[in-house]
């Protein structure tokens, strides 16, 4: 399954909703649809990946460019609401280091 994306923007921030699996099967890369989205007015960044069922080190790596792309623009990345598993996997990877995840309720 691939994934699906939706976006909206709240003032400066871009708010991304993820649902399906970020995998390299995937036929286009979470980054690459992001970051046509993120622009010098969307600052900073929420990934809501409650709907996120499996992510593999391609999808990591999105995660990573996504982190870079918008630093590069002085802005904020975090994610809401992941599961258990990716929660854990972020956690334990270099990334986990760089990248703010939080339950919905106090993103």
């Amino acid at each position: 399954m691939s994934f699906k994306l939706h976006c909206r923007a709240v003032g400066n921030t871009l708010i991304a909703c993820i649902t399906g699996n970020l995998i390299a099967g995937n036929s286009v890369s979470l980054s690459k649809k992001l970051s046509k989205r993120i622009s010098q007015d969307d600052v900073n960044v929420i990934l809501d990946m409650t709907g996120i069922e499996y992510i593999d080190s391609m999808g990591m790596g999105d995660l990573t460019v996504i982190s870079s792309i918008i630093k590069k623009h002085f802005g904020h990345l975090t994610i809401i609401s992941p599961r258990r598993e990716v929660t854990e996997l972020i956690s334990r990877s270099v990334y986990g280091k760089h990248i703010e995840i939080k339950e919905a309720e106090s993103a």
